[in-house]
């Protein structure tokens, strides 16, 4: 069983991982920059003036613990490309 781990400890190779920020979990990775120092996949916000703001929500809430994401499933034949489409 995975455990959540203090912030501290996690991984700074860019690697996705499970983050929890106050109330919410999300994915995420770490790469330091001039801005911030975690990135998540969805933390944009729409401004009121229909500007794109990637990682809004930082400011307000960073991550405060970490796990791996888990393994993902074991898959039954047949396999589905749902992105066969969009190519």
């Amino acid at each position: 069983m995975m455990e959540w781990l203090p912030i501290e400890t996690a991984p700074r190779d860019g690697s996705v991982l499970l983050l929890w920020r106050g109330l919410h979990v999300v994915a995420g990775w770490f790469e330091k920059t001039d801005h911030y120092d975690w990135y998540f996949l969805d933390d944009t916000r729409l401004n009121d003036d229909e500007t794109i703001e990637p990682n809004a929500y930082l400011r307000d809430c960073p991550p405060t613990h970490w796990m791996p994401l888990p393994s993902p499933p074991m898959i039954a034949l047949p396999v589905v490309d749902c992105m066969k489409d969009e190519r």
